[in-house]
């Protein structure tokens, strides 16, 4: 057979690779500074004494200072390349979650927390979507589920491996030995992977190719004054709140249920259904109403927290939990769908970013929320009352249409 004629399969596009290397990314971002942040929250009380609500509202500092550098940071991607920046960050988020065990009073922890938010914001959602912009257009939306896969990965595995770690080991070297392994897998492919940029999005096809419109984007006053971006905003806003408030607080609250190891693995079923939740709501989401769906996914998680607050057995509590993981993944990808069927393509980029750094500061107040409703009432069920009531509030507000759908480019152009 003549050699020239074998068919040669045709090179992957070393996008994928990048789509790997911010999976690996995701993993170490919400693991050390989102899902790990309830494990911290309890060896704190537990090492130091401090009371739930002075650390959830240093929680609530955290997000808030996170929110501008999240704003900030495609910029920074950029101007000095993925690359420095993510290893850059990776760095300061390993040393900074790393210098919790040796903190002794509570402003340190502030300054701790400034550290793990420069973290975030170059190696979080915000990092991601600016890295695979650049390596996608006709399949980024594929690329950046998948990519993000990689937070909810780290919500089944981290917290329970964290929790057993800091149990067996100490707060101090079984964080530290985590970080270690952290930093060992990613380090080495971001220094690897995030070497260049692409020439062209999806291994060639070019931006026009791909149907980019080249139309100006339309101003942040324009948007902000459109009635279909205020209420996705200030639903998913609310969500949100509600949602990091509680996932903060999950393993507090559970061991007040259940053994802590126990309340471990009710985290990772979230995280597990946080998974199956968004395989699921991609499926459904192209024939039905983004908004309805989005209202059934608020009211969804209220009913999760309500089961949660009865909870007569076990079993019911690991249904509430799996009930509540299902919203989770869901409350992260839905906006960009609202957001993509109701305003046009070339206003969807400044769009998402503007809900993503608002919906930022409004979930900075969840953790301190239920902190302080905690401190107040000696329990976490007034805390629980209240997240029901926030996501409630939400669902009538994605309900809230202002103009047609159709009409809501055209308006936010206007103002």
């Amino acid at each position: 057979m003549n050699a020239s004629a074998t068919p040669t399969a045709a090179p992957v596009f070393r996008g994928w690779y990048v789509v790997l290397c911010c999976f690996w990314m995701a993993f170490l971002a919400w693991g050390l500074g989102f899902y790990g942040v309830s494990v911290y929250l309890v060896r704190l009380r537990e090492s130091e004494g401090w009371s739930a609500g002075a650390i959830s509202t240093a929680v609530t500092f955290y997000n808030l200072v996170m929110a501008p550098m999240v704003m900030v940071g495609a910029d920074a991607i950029l101007r000095w390349g993925a690359r420095r920046v993510v290893i850059v960050g990776a760095l300061a988020f390993g040393l900074g979650a790393a210098a919790l065990p040796l903190i002794t009073s509570l402003w340190q922890l502030y300054l701790v927390f400034v550290a793990m938010a420069v973290g975030f914001a170059a190696t979080g959602g915000g990092a991601v979507n600016a890295i695979l912009a650049r390596w996608f257009w006709a399949r980024r939306g594929l690329a950046i589920s998948i990519a993000l896969n990689g937070a909810t990965a780290s919500g089944i595995l981290v917290t329970p491996a964290m929790l057993w770690l800091t149990g067996a080991l100490g707060f101090a070297h079984g964080l530290w030995l985590l970080i270690l392994v952290l930093w060992g897998i990613f380090l080495p492919l971001a220094f690897v992977v995030l070497r260049d940029e692409p020439a062209a999005p999806d291994g060639g096809e070019s931006v026009e190719q791909a149907g980019a419109p080249n139309a100006p984007e339309v101003p942040r006053a324009a948007l902000l004054a459109n009635r279909n971006f205020q209420t996705v905003t200030l639903a998913f806003g609310l969500g949100l709140t509600a949602q990091v408030g509680f996932i903060t607080h999950q393993i507090a609250y559970l061991a007040t249920l259940m053994s802590v190891e126990a309340a471990g693995w009710c985290a990772s079923m979230i995280a597990v259904a946080a998974m199956a939740g968004r395989i699921a709501g991609g499926l459904l989401v192209d024939r039905l109403d983004a908004r309805a769906m989005a209202g059934g996914n608020f009211l969804l998680q209220a009913s999760a927290l309500c089961l949660l607050l009865w909870s007569p057995s076990t079993v019911t509590i690991y249904l509430a939990c799996g009930l509540f993981g299902v919203t989770v993944g869901n409350m992260i990808t839905l906006p960009s769908i609202v957001i993509q069927r109701e305003f046009a393509p070339q206003h969807f980029a400044r769009a998402i970013s503007l809900v993503i750094g608002i919906d930022q500061v409004l979930l900075a107040f969840g953790p301190g929320l239920l902190g302080v409703a905690h401190d107040l009432s000696g329990s976490y069920g007034v805390a629980l009352v209240l997240c029901i009531a926030i996501d409630v509030a939400a669902a009538i507000t994605i309900l809230w249409r202002g103009r047609r759908a159709a009409d809501a480019a055209s308006a936010a152009a206007s103002g």
